[in-house]
């Protein structure tokens, strides 16, 4: 029956441009815009014409013309998973709970980005305001202690030593996440959120530098269809070297803005102050502030993303150790693409530039390649590597190593 009133309506439509009706949307004229999509009948086959009607339509409060425009898109491309979030929306808010539930089963089916699950979590009254996340890992590192070549740190320390040596071990390794999510407003508006991390890893044959890293933060938000802004504070307790190492406390406000169907772009700014917990250490207290700017561009189910970071870290103490000061610019790049249903990729590039007021310069490299396989429509598998190569005038910092990891990932 859609069908054919589909097809009725594309009978009686006259000609039009759709080009025009964006230029309405972008200009807020959603009433013309709709007018003009619906004397488009040349280009009815396109999804795109529905999908901006439906957009219009949602903005006007008109929810039963958005539900039928978003229809006729999913009619016409049934992977616009855009469509279908947005369907997923409309029939939760409008109690329609049999079409709400036959969707959500499909759309589990689908490999969602994270920010198209974000997107669906902050855009109804959720369920649960609970989720977890955790993974189980085993893995092999080459390099665990970070040490540069034997025979190199032999010629700058004058000494012959085997001590400084390249220690690797296998791991097991767990993190896990809590996030919890609660909209103030009944649609859209403030939020509050709140996420703990914890992060241990077990070295079998390098007990000294397991490591245990717990991360609380709690904020507050406002959202919108096209934008949201995020304001946290975080705490840091790091447990590394056999010691109770240090603490870390942050805010790190973030705008989240959509250009379009198709791409998201963070804006962030950072203040952190670590604090160390052994007095032989508190020398290395400091501070540090910076802003981030990143992206990401979605395409199918697929998505490519970028980072760039820039910090300076100030000693908090004037008598302090060396190597506090200094100046990091961070960039990563990455794409991730699924192959299959059951099969997608990830590959990953860092590198940093840090710069040190001691006369020092180090150039950090890394590229990860990940393969991962969904199944169950909670858990994951995956196969990991990463290499990475510090590059530096500082003899003792000049080192590479390699990290393969195997896990399992399940999603509650």
């Amino acid at each position: 029956m859609k069908i054919l009133i589909f097809l009725l309506t594309i009978s009686i439509a006259l000609s039009a441009d759709y080009k025009i009706a964006l230029s309405y949307y972008a200009n807020e004229e959603y009433q013309k815009s709709i007018n003009e999509l619906k004397a488009s009948t040349s280009e009815y086959s396109n999804p795109k014409v529905h999908l901006l009607w439906a957009k219009s339509a949602e903005v006007l409060g008109k929810t039963t013309q958005a539900m039928n425009a978003y229809e006729r898109v999913v009619m016409l491309d049934n992977n616009n998973t855009e469509a279908k979030l947005a369907l997923f929306k409309i029939y939760k808010e409008s109690s329609r709970t049999v079409l709400a539930k036959e969707l959500k089963e499909e759309l589990k089916d689908i490999q969602l980005t994270s920010e198209q699950k974000r997107s669906l979590e902050l855009s109804i009254q959720i369920e649960s305001l609970y989720k977890a996340d955790a993974t189980l890992s085993i893995g092999y590192d080459t390099n665990i202690n970070m040490s540069a070549n034997l025979s190199d740190l032999n010629e700058y320390y004058k000494v012959i030593s085997s001590d400084n040596k390249r220690l690797s071990t296998l791991f097991a390794k767990f993190n896990g996440v809590v996030n919890y999510y609660n909209e103030l407003d009944e649609k859209g508006g403030f939020y509050l959120k709140a996420d703990l991390k914890l992060n241990y890893q077990n070295n079998f044959d390098a007990s000294r530098f397991n490591i245990f890293v717990g991360t609380g933060e709690f904020g507050i938000g406002y959202s919108k269809d096209l934008y949201s802004f995020y304001l946290p504070i975080s705490y840091d307790r790091i447990h590394y070297l056999e010691n109770d190492l240090l603490f870390q406390v942050g805010v790190k406000p973030k705008l989240r803005v959509r250009i379009d169907e198709n791409f998201i772009m963070n804006v962030q700014a950072k203040y952190s102050m670590k604090k160390y917990n052994e007095k032989i250490y508190t020398m290395m207290d400091d501070s540090s502030i910076g802003l981030g700017l990143g992206g990401y561009y979605l395409f199918d189910k697929n998505f490519t993303y970028f980072f760039i970071d820039y910090d300076t870290f100030s000693a908090s103490k004037t008598a302090h150790s060396s190597f506090i000061n200094k100046d990091i610019l961070a960039l990563t790049l990455g794409i991730k693409y699924s192959f299959a249903d059951w099969l997608s990729s990830k590959v990953e590039y860092r590198y940093k530039n840090i710069s040190y007021e001691e006369n020092r310069e180090d150039k950090y490299n890394s590229i990860e390649l990940k393969l991962s396989h969904s199944f169950k429509d909670d858990f994951e598998v995956f196969l990991s590597n990463r290499y990475i190569q510090n590059f530096s005038d500082y003899i003792p910092a000049k080192y590479n190593k390699n990290i393969a990891i195997f896990g399992i990932s399940a999603t509650y």
